[in-house]
């Protein structure tokens, strides 16, 4: 056993060593998360990077990060991923890609 730290009670070092136990399992989860691959079609195929909120191209049935479509679509007139020309920029929300995001990453 250690050296007891001077003006903590036996029960206050224990309740110390219990935080610092979940805070190494909350980190050692977290890193695990962070290192996970990530399959190719969580990512929007505008930034590579993983969806947060996956929207559909209802006109192509294309799903990208909702920003980063719109912003194409603010300037474009086509699908980023087709170069073909769309004429509804509707997009809907891909709640079915969000959920498997979600739970792939543990959220």
């Amino acid at each position: 056993e250690g050296v007891k730290p001077a003006g903590l009670s036996v029960e206050e070092l224990s309740n110390l060593e219990a935080a610092a136990g979940r805070v190494v399992a909350r980190l050692q989860g977290e890193r695990e998360r962070l290192t996970k691959p990530v399959p190719d079609g969580f990512r929007c195929p505008i930034t590579q990077e993983v969806m947060r909120d996956p929207v559909m191209l209802i006109a192509t049935g294309h799903t990208y990060e909702r920003a980063s479509i719109e912003r194409w679509l603010s300037e474009h007139s086509t699908d980023p991923k087709t170069n073909v020309e769309v004429e509804s920029r509707a997009l809907i929300a891909n709640h079915g890609l969000r959920s498997t995001i979600e739970e792939y990453f543990g959220k």
